[in-house]
């Protein structure tokens, strides 16, 4: 222990004498660790901090799933969730959620508020309790029972300033008074339905309730003790084979499949952490190459100092202890302003999301340095000090004792330390290729993506939601007349040039039904495609392409037989070459009714998201298939952002008590997609660290060739006395730069190309071996580098030979 604080001490004294080395040793560390331990503080928070229920890895997601042309997972039928929850033995709990939305209403106008619904057994099933009042109670998820809501704690604290006689109030909800029975933990999460702030019990009524072929139901459950989920797969596969033979119609095909809850949530930004992950670790040993550079250089000067201590009898261990303690003792500042920046970057990285998208990843609500990380950030500090610190600890206690004792305070270049600098450099220069080539085909995906044709013209749109409390629009003669009158006063308004409805905007999720063809043989299987209902003028709106028969008109009215547009991908898949226009469809959710008259094929608009396969889509007239919610889309002749607040005032005129929501326009509605954010994101980070990298890895290569240069100074004074030109000095010194670079971007070709498979799933248009971009990349690194060497080259170029021949 003495001796260990004795080379603490020497340690911080030789640090303490050299402030420049020690200074950019620092900074440089502390760039790399800080941005490791940023990024890990997003792995902890999404992949290692345990979810906030109990014993998390038995609750397993359930799925219906069908065999098609490829296999689908989907929601559950709220009568097939019954006889899973009566009939299975793998689960001790299962327990139905769903994503909803319900309008608030308060004295000053209503709100939509975002909901989660759950059957009464749900937070049981998950092993949550509220932290306040009382959890839902058997039977509260029937029609027939009150309603009743617990508060999730952010809302809680938001809406009711944390009032604990919160309990017992009465809120209306959806125009049904709501009591409030408890408040949520402060920690509770549950990324699957977003981030709710009000959790209400099922109330499955009509349709929803008795309809097989109506999936709109997520299941969760809690594996039995022993049970394996093979096994629970097995049986919840029995079960459904049985409802098949019961249910002939409805169940044909189906299945289940069981996914672990963790997948559920996590496993849409696993892919982008891994990468996001792997890159910093690669821009950490940067920056630990670049400090054992700076070693490896002090070590030349040091080399005397060295054998002068060996010579007086001290081991090459003793040596070798006192050049890594020296290294941890950097690596520990380093770590300690790491620290400090991490908490800046952290918050700077989760700027970057959009409150939409930190919705659905609500565990990256409450990012922070927590003991995982801080325990990370002392192990990559140690570690990054042994690993900088062990080649000049190598190089210094197996120096020659005689030779260095014999050297001046100058000496020649060591060949062996400038083989292993200018590997370590070499290998900077193959890190920042792999670094920057993984960086542009992000971006490259990125860009192809955001140039994807969504099939219809989206500048000058505005899209939003709209809604009405549902006491007066109840009935279908009423819904119609109100959309029609916010139709008429936003048409009416200056600057606007048209205005339509549909049920679901382009670029969003599905919302699918099943369809037959008429007097066709039937394939095995129905018809799956997006269901829209849209207003006679929505395609007009849109600018989008007719590509046969006719758009909706007025006349496709409540009154009208039933007619529908497909669109081109449907007809392509599902018509086989027949003339679409003779065509009727059915909804198999509903035998009994009528057939649908195709009346026209609209050229595919975006039904989903932008790196999706165009998907089969109907769409049915408004006036047939009216609603309390539907979308605007209004199309202007000037700047959509200042008729905001015009349209918004449109229709409010109709209905003081409407609900407005989501107003933005369709270009920024498209651009904060969830496609979008999970390209954009990676592709910016990438980006950032990419420029980090290529940044410390050209300043490796600059602070090498200037050290070389400045021990050949007398040699090059020579060569420039005896008549050589400056040009043949530049060249002789270009070209041990040149010699790293080549050999640098040559390696780092391969490894990009191999390292490329982590990001195959976060590309789009883009092959992980895209010649055009390896090829830019090389020529862009060897262009930067090449000036990183040419600085201290054509210094050298201008050495005073009278100078250089005096120079020791």
């Amino acid at each position: 222990m003495e001796s260990f604080i004795q080379d603490v001490r020497y340690g911080l004294r030789t640090l303490a004498h050299s402030p420049r080395f020690t200074v950019t040793a620092i900074l440089t560390l502390a760039i790399g660790i800080a941005a490791t331990v940023a990024v890990f503080t997003f792995v902890n928070a999404a992949l290692l901090r345990p979810l906030p229920y109990k014993n998390s890895n038995e609750l397993i997601n359930a799925l219906e799933t069908r065999q098609q042309a490829v296999e689908t997972q989907f929601e559950a039928s709220y009568p097939d969730y019954l006889d899973w929850r009566a009939q299975n033995q793998a689960f001790s709990s299962l327990a139905a959620y769903g994503a909803n939305a319900v309008i608030l209403k308060e004295s000053g106008g209503s709100r939509l508020v975002p909901s989660a619904v759950v059957s009464d057994n749900f937070f049981p099933t998950l092993g949550v309790s509220p932290s306040i009042g009382r959890d839902f109670q058997p039977g509260e998820d029937q029609l027939s029972a009150p309603r009743t809501a617990i508060l999730s704690y952010t809302w809680w604290q938001k809406y009711f300033g944390g009032n604990r006689n919160v309990i017992g109030q009465t809120v209306s909800l959806d125009d049904n008074p709501t009591t409030i029975i408890g408040v949520l933990p402060r920690d509770f999460h549950f990324a699957p339905v977003g981030d709710p702030d009000v959790w209400l019990t099922l109330h499955a009524e009509g349709e929803l309730k008795e309809r097989r072929n109506l999936h709109w139901l997520f299941t969760v459950g809690r594996l039995k003790p022993g049970v394996s989920r093979v096994r629970a797969a097995k049986e919840m596969n029995a079960v459904a084979e049985r409802l098949e033979q019961q249910y002939p119609v409805s169940n044909k095909q189906l299945r289940v499949a069981l996914v672990p809850l963790t997948e559920t949530i996590v496993g849409q930004i696993r892919p982008i952490l891994v990468v996001l992950l792997s890159a910093v670790a690669l821009l950490l040993l940067i920056a630990c190459v670049n400090v054992a550079n700076l070693l490896l250089a002090r070590s030349i000067a040091r080399r005397r100092e060295v054998s002068i201590r060996t010579a007086l009898g001290a081991t090459r261990f003793r040596i070798a202890r006192q050049t890594l303690t020296e290294g941890i003792l950097l690596s520990i500042m380093g770590g300690a302003l790491a620290i400090a920046l991490a908490q800046w970057l952290v918050k700077g990285l989760a700027g970057l999301i959009p409150d939409s998208r930190l919705d659905s990843m609500p565990y990256l609500k409450t990012l922070s340095l927590d003991w995982r990380v801080l325990v990370f950030a002392v192990a990559v500090a140690f570690l990054t000090g042994i690993l900088f610190a062990l080649a000049p600890a190598i190089h210094l206690s197996g120096a020659p004792i005689q030779d260095a004792l014999k050297e001046g305070v100058r000496s020649s270049q060591p060949g062996a330390w400038k083989r292993v600098a200018s590997a370590l450099v070499v290998a900077e220069v193959a890190i920042a290729m792999v670094l920057l080539t993984g960086a542009a085909l992000l971006g490259k995906s990125l860009f192809r993506l955001l140039r994807v044709d969504p099939g219809f013209n989206q500048s000058q749109l505005i899209g939003f939601g709209v809604g009405v409390p549902g006491a007066n629009y109840q009935k279908d003669p009423q819904q119609i007349a109100f959309a029609n009158s916010v139709l008429e006063n936003v048409r009416a308004l200056p600057g606007v040039k048209s205005a339509g409805t549909t049920s679901v905007l382009p670029v969003s999720g599905n919302n699918t039904l099943n369809t037959k063809v008429v007097g066709q043989p039937y394939p095995g299987h129905d018809y799956e495609a997006n269901i829209r209902e849209v207003s006679h003028d929505y395609f007009q709106t849109l600018q989008a392409q007719l590509a046969q028969g006719r758009w909706f008109t007025d006349a496709d009215n409540e009154t009208a037989p039933g007619r529908i547009i497909v669109n081109q991908t449907y007809a392509n898949l599902f018509l086989h070459g027949l003339n679409p226009l003779e065509q009727q469809l059915i909804f198999t959710c509903c035998p009994k009714q009528k057939p649908y008259q195709i009346i026209g094929v609209v050229k595919d608009v975006k039904e989903g998201a932008l790196d999706a396969p165009a998907k089969p889509a109907v769409y049915q007239p408004f006036k047939q298939s009216p609603g309390m919610f539907f979308n605007l889309v209004v199309r202007t002749e000037r700047d959509p952002a200042a008729a905001i607040p015009e349209i918004e005032a449109a229709v409010r005129h109709v209905e003081p008590q409407v609900v407005i929501f989501q107003v933005e326009t369709i270009e920024e509605y498209i651009q904060r997609s969830p496609a979008a954010f999970l390209h954009r994101y990676p592709a910016w980070l990438a980006g950032f660290f990419a420029a980090v990298a290529l940044l410390l890895g050209s300043i490796g290569l600059y602070g090498l060739v200037t050290y070389s240069v400045s021990q050949r100074t007398q040699e090059i004074g020579i060569r420039i006395a005896l008549g050589a030109q400056r040009s043949n000095v530049l060249k002789l010194i270009l070209s041990q730069g040149v010699g790293l670079i080549l050999p640098g971007v040559g390696f780092g070709i391969v490894a990009s190309i191999a390292a490329a498979s982590l990001l195959r799933s976060l590309l789009f248009g883009v092959t992980a071996w895209d010649p055009l971009v390896l090829a830019a990349v090389a020529i862009f690194l060897a262009v930067v580098t090449l000036l990183a060497s040419y600085m201290p080259a054509r210094q050298a170029t201008k050495v005073d030979p009278m100078r250089a021949l005096r120079y020791e």
